[in-house]
């Protein structure tokens, strides 16, 4: 059961990378949500705007 309860837990916080701009990477969480990681200025407004096209269902940790 802890085992379990640990792996959750990294999986929270880690997450699958969806797409990336340079080194702006959009990951998707292990409890669903959408987080920006990284990246300049530029490159996080892409991804702003690949969202709005894209993925605009999804909540995203920005």
């Amino acid at each position: 059961m802890k085992l379990k309860f640990l792996l959750n837990r990294f999986a929270r916080r880690s997450g699958r990378v969806v797409v990336s701009f340079g080194e702006a990477h959009l990951l998707k969480r292990g409890d669903g949500r959408f987080e920006l990681r990284g990246g300049s200025r530029p490159e996080r407004q892409a991804a702003r705007e690949w969202v709005s096209h894209f993925q605009h269902e999804a909540a995203v940790d920005w």
